[in-house]
This record gives structure tokens, C-alpha cells and sequence, in this order.
């Protein structure tokens, strides 16, 4: 029974060992230092169209939170007439309700904007990585 064990011992090392071996074998390769070296030119070229897509859905974001700016001031005229509308539904005083819709306007503007804005910071980044790709695949040619 004790050689049983000690055999069983045995291949549970050999296994835990070979598994340890695979799955660092595996980040190695996947690392991006390892991938560069390997094949600098591909690598790069992975690389560029990666960013391409990432600066082209930066730019949709953008666009569609600038359309969705315009759309919050473009409906900011009609919340006086909202709010009476409320109001007298309700019976609450429109005044109230009105500075109360406004707030939240403003709120949502300040929002649209500062994302707005942290996304072309991240899209400024991600430009200057392309600037820094393209020089690389340049320096390979």
C-alpha cells in the first residue's frame, strides 16, 4: 500500500511539474516583449491595427456623446413647460420643479462633458501610441 502511494506521489509531482512548465511556456509567449522579439514586424503591425480600432471607437464615442450634448441643450427649452405640465399634474409648485429639472439638466450636461473630455485624453494617448507604432514599423522597412 506504502509503494502505491509513493508511486501515486510521484506522478502528482511529475504532472504539477509539467503543468507548471506548460503554463509559463504559455505567458512567455503571450508576453508582449517576447512577441516583439520574436517577430518585430508583426508584432508592430498587430499592434497598429489595434490602435486604428481603438482610435476609431474612441472617435464614435465622442461623436455620439457631442450628438448627445446636443440633444440635452436642444431640450433644455422645453423644461419650463415640462415642469408646468408636471406641476399641475401633481399639484406641486412649478417653480419648484423647474429648479429641480434644471439641476438634473445641468448635472447631465457636466457629465456628457467630462466624459467627453476623458475620452479624448484617452484618445490623445492612444494617438501618440500609433505616432510611436508607425515610427517602429518605419524603423523595420
Amino acid at each position: 500500500m506504502k509503494a502505491f502511494f509513493k508511486k501515486l506521489e510521484k506522478v502528482w509531482v511529475v504532472i504539477l511539474n509539467s503543468s507548471l512548465i506548460f503554463f509559463s511556456s504559455y505567458f512567455i509567449y503571450h508576453s508582449e516583449k517576447f512577441q516583439e522579439k520574436i517577430s518585430p514586424k508583426k508584432f508592430w503591425e498587430r499592434k497598429i491595427n489595434t490602435l486604428s480600432t481603438e482610435l476609431k471607437k474612441d472617435d464614435i464615442r465622442i461623436k455620439s456623446l457631442k450628438l448627445d450634448l446636443e440633444k440635452e441643450i436642444s431640450l433644455a427649452t422645453y423644461n419650463e413647460e415640462m415642469a408646468e405640465i408636471k406641476a399641475q399634474r401633481e399639484d406641486l409648485d412649478a417653480n419648484d420643479i423647474y429648479n429641480e429639472m434644471e439641476n438634473e439638466h445641468i448635472q447631465k450636461l457636466s457629465r456628457i462633458k467630462d466624459e467627453i473630455d476623458e475620452i479624448s485624453k484617452d484618445e490623445e494617448k492612444v494617438k501618440n501610441n500609433l505616432e510611436k507604432a508607425l515610427c517602429h514599423i518605419n524603423l523595420l522597412k
